[in-house]
């Protein structure tokens, strides 16, 4: 580098101007002296020359992040009232009235690009950075080098800034679209709000969901009613029972007292009570398949209410900022795919690539071939992860993060696919 020949000449320049004085008036040991004290501190010298140099070369970077993060402030400044202004404006109308863009830029609010606040707290940290790195430029005896965190930190606020301007104009884009499909010359001062039309949607949910919970308490009522009929119905057939042993014992001691001309008479009264045993007992069996079949179908319906219960879980969970921030490596659009597959359009990673790539198995092979779709550098659009490609190298935290990641694919895969996250 052109710093590094400049001290290597100062050094040597240095050298031939003072040498031949000392040779003049000094012995040989003194002149040695000399010599290795010249060289020292040409040295040193040049090595604070090589580190003010890097230290400005990073300031620089910095710097061109900061201005980044100015940029997307701006369109942030702009992005959030219009968001805002279409609650209640005639463009907001427009998108209310059309179920597609309604359902599209209710995905958009629960998944909007980074806030002002956010954006904000980002520059003001990068500003610290720089100023820490000027005021030690500006020292008297340079000697600071920035530690790899910091430099880990300048680089992911800078992808940070690029991936958050690119949400922005794309959310932009899209209203834009959305807005020119419905652009017509219709009198809207009798259609509903974009807020308002938010509002009916949100209490249309909350009116569902007391609804299945009002049907399971109602299968659960039912299912004890049953059961108690059922109750009644078995002592009834018992008492019956009862009767009939006891008429039965009547009839013998008759016939014992009249002998053979009550054996007929006898024979036929036991018969037609055999029967009405059989009846009450064939009203038994009917009761009970009866109440299977109703029992069968209240577990249905609370099967059905658990799977829903679940989904939504499921669904909430996909949507969690933690969750997604963590899998933005495989939810955010582009064209590279796992084993070397390629889309013509931009959509997220195919989770059937994933798991036939096993890299959802959980072990170290799992690990590594999830950790290379993250990392790969081929994947221009992605956000990518920082860590080693092999487990043994990462930290606790990049160990348990990759980890982390690896199980809400396996828990939220399928669900991601259905909510469009995650390519089928």
């Amino acid at each position: 580098m052109d710093y590094r020949k400049a001290a290597f000449a100062f050094v040597c320049l240095l050298g031939f101007a003072i040498l031949p004085a000392l040779g003049q008036t000094t012995t040989d040991d003194t002149q040695e002296a000399a010599r290795k004290q010249i060289r020292d501190e040409a040295r040193r010298q040049a090595e604070a020359a090589l580190t003010k140099n890097l230290l400005v070369e990073f300031i620089s970077t910095a710097q061109e992040t900061d201005d980044l993060l100015g940029d997307v402030q701006k369109k942030a400044d702009v992005f959030f009232p219009r968001i805002e202004s279409l609650l209640s404006n005639d463009d907001g109308k427009r998108i209310a009235l059309d179920d597609a863009a309604f359902i599209n830029f209710m995905h958009l609010r629960e998944e909007p690009p980074p806030s002002r606040d956010e954006i904000a707290a980002k520059k003001a940290g990068i500003e610290t950075i720089i100023k820490t790195l000027k005021d030690q430029v500006d020292s008297t005896s340079v000697g600071y080098v920035p530690p790899i965190s910091v430099k880990d930190d300048v680089a992911r606020t800078r992808q940070w800034a690029l991936e958050s301007a690119t949400k922005i104009n794309d959310a932009n884009s899209w209203i834009d679209a959305e807005l020119a499909k419905t652009k017509s010359s219709n009198d809207l001062s009798k259609s509903p709000t974009l807020k308002e039309r938010i509002d009916a949607y949100n209490a249309t949910k909350l009116d569902m969901l007391a609804k299945s919970r009002l049907l399971g308490e109602k299968s659960a009522e039912q299912e004890s009613q049953q059961k108690m009929q059922d109750a009644a119905r078995i002592a009834a057939l018992m008492d019956a029972q009862a009767k009939s042993d006891q008429l039965v014992r009547d009839m013998r001691a008759e016939l014992e007292r009249e002998h053979v001309e009550h054996d007929m008479e006898l024979k036929k009264m036991k018969s037609d009570q055999d029967q009405k045993v059989a009846d009450l007992q064939q009203q038994l069996a009917t009761a009970e398949a009866n109440r299977s079949r109703q029992a069968a179908a209240s577990a249905a319906t609370i099967d059905q209410g658990k799977e829903d219960a679940e989904k939504t879980r499921l669904r909430q969970k996909c949507n969690d900022p933690h969750v997604q921030e963590l899998l933005r490596p495989f939810t955010t659009l582009g064209y590279w795919q796992p084993a070397g597959s390629f889309s013509l359009d931009k959509v997220p990673v195919s989770f059937a690539k994933i798991r036939e790539g096993k890299a959802l198995n959980r072990d170290e092979q799992g690990l590594l071939a999830l950790v290379a779709i993250a990392e790969n550098r081929g994947d221009r659009l992605r956000p990518r992860w920082s860590m080693p490609p092999n487990p043994r190298r990462m930290t606790a935290a990049q160990l348990e993060e990759a980890k982390e990641a690896q199980d809400n694919l396996n828990e939220l895969g399928p669900t991601m696919v259905e909510l469009g996250m995650l390519s089928p």
